[in-house]
């Protein structure tokens, strides 16, 4: 079966929200503090979150107090923010694509996308340079699981190709297409890229519930995704109440508007 990273898979999300919103973890503080630092973040500032997703990449910047408004086409998703944000009465909702979302030029000091913007085509970066103040700054982030460094991680790319053997995920493309394609826009002043190493412990059930959550998983059959995750609970073989030791990377590219 061949898939590619492509927006249409996506789209799946929505369909998992609750368990997404569950299973996927938050980021690091290192990477949220430089985003912080770099837009001089206040109370007085105004955020777009582009794919915000359950609301685990606004969460973090909610109690400064800054306008946030949450963008993504899942209404689902954003069901899910919603929830997650609930005290916090600076957050705005809006169920759109960015292209269609209809946002005054100029109006945000900061833009994020946590684990999204890979999904958007190359115009993408003209529509999200055109609501960012002069100065503003473009924050685009995600995690990515380090392959090298972890037999069952091997193991579920094995199981993947398996099943989508042209599947192209982002954890190459901030080096090799987003990095080039923000500085090929011209809008941008040269961006930065910053890299953080952790490891993160997971019981066995946490780690099956993220892989229920990936978007090449939810694009199969459910008598498909039944027998894979019976597959790797077997290679796990971990005993209850254990602990999975999981090495993640997670990059961050920090663009200033000129």
């Amino acid at each position: 079966m061949a898939m590619r990273g492509t927006r249409e898979i996506g789209r799946n999300f929505g369909s998992v929200s609750g368990l997404y919103q569950r299973a996927r973890a938050g980021y690091p503080d290192e990477l949220i503090s430089a985003i912080m630092k770099a837009s001089n973040l206040n109370k007085d500032c105004r955020m777009l979150d582009i794919g915000c997703g359950t609301g685990k990449s606004a969460l973090p910047f909610a109690p400064i107090g800054c306008k946030i408004v949450a963008l993504d086409f899942s209404s689902a998703m954003i069901a899910e923010a919603k929830k997650l944000l609930s005290k916090y009465r600076n957050v705005e909702y809006v169920v759109s694509t960015l292209e269609k979302s209809k946002f005054e030029n100029g109006s945000f000091d900061l833009a994020i996308s946590g684990a999204a913007f890979h999904w958007l085509p190359y115009s993408a970066y003209g529509k999200v340079a055109a609501v960012i103040k002069k100065n503003g700054y473009l924050a685009v982030f995600s995690g990515h699981s380090d392959f090298s460094k972890s037999r069952l991680y091997m193991k579920v790319r094995m199981i993947r190709e398996r099943y989508h053997k042209d599947y192209a995920g982002d954890a190459d493309k901030f080096e090799t297409k987003m990095l080039p394609d923000i500085r090929r826009t011209g809008l941008f002043f040269k961006p930065k890229l910053l890299v953080y190493h952790k490891i993160e412990e997971s019981t066995p059930k946490q780690y099956l519930d993220m892989v229920a959550t990936y978007s090449w998983f939810i694009a199969l059959p459910k008598e498909t995704q039944k027998s894979i995750l019976n597959e790797v609970r077997e290679f796990i073989g971990a005993k209850k109440g254990s602990l999975l030791k999981l090495p993640r990377t997670y990059k961050l590219i920090l663009a200033r508007k000129r």
